[in-house]
C-alpha cells in the first residue's frame, strides 16, 4: 500500500490533467471552487490533503464523478 503523500501526489496529477483537458488555468479553477490559486497549486503539487467536501466540489467543477477521480488517482499510485 502506498503512503498518503504518494496518493496526494497522484490525486493532484489527476486534477491537473483534467483541469488542463478542460482548458482551465489554476486561477480559473480556484475561482470556480471558491478557493485561492495557492490552494489549487498545493493540491495539484500533492502538498495539500483535501477533505471530502473539497474533493466533491473539485470533482463537480471538473465534471468528473468523485469515484472516478479517486479511482484514477489510485490507479496512478
Amino acid at each position: 500500500m502506498k503512503d498518503q503523500s504518494e496518493y496526494q501526489k497522484a490525486l493532484g496529477q489527476v486534477i491537473t490533467t483534467r483541469r488542463e483537458k478542460l482548458g482551465y488555468t489554476r486561477d480559473k479553477l480556484a475561482r470556480l471552487i471558491g478557493m485561492t490559486t495557492n490552494y489549487v497549486a498545493l493540491v495539484e503539487d500533492g502538498k495539500k490533503d483535501m477533505g471530502l467536501s473539497e474533493m466533491i466540489v473539485i470533482s463537480r467543477v471538473l465534471q468528473l464523478p468523485l469515484s472516478t477521480l479517486l479511482a484514477l488517482a489510485e490507479s496512478d499510485c
